[in-house]
């Protein structure tokens, strides 16, 4: 029982200290650099959503770009393999027929 009249007691005195010592003037400056650091926070999100937007329009275009780039490769691998193939095919034909 002393020790919650104690405790209340001090935060009674310590309330009044808070108050006497210009306690509600630095919860006002407290509070504006609040808002100004929320207002600055607001401004980095716009910037980070608008980089993340433009990464990833970045990324679509390179892949789209590395998809067609692979699908032009993979016809002239496919092309020249053929070639390959029927020059190939026409020596084993001689080699047997001579």
């Amino acid at each position: 029982m002393k020790r919650i009249i104690l405790g209340i007691f001090l935060g009674v005195i310590i309330f009044l200290l808070f108050l006497y010592l210009g306690g509600p003037e630095f919860l006002k400056k407290l509070g504006q650099k609040t808002e100004e650091a929320g207002i600055k926070l607001e401004k980095y999100e716009k910037e980070l959503k608008e980089g993340v937007e433009k990464a990833k329009e970045a990324v679509e275009e390179t892949r789209e770009d590395t998809a067609k780039k692979a699908d032009k490769t993979l016809k002239k691998t496919k092309e020249k393999m053929k070639e390959t193939y029927e020059e190939t095919k026409e020596k084993v034909k001689e080699y047997i027929t001579e």
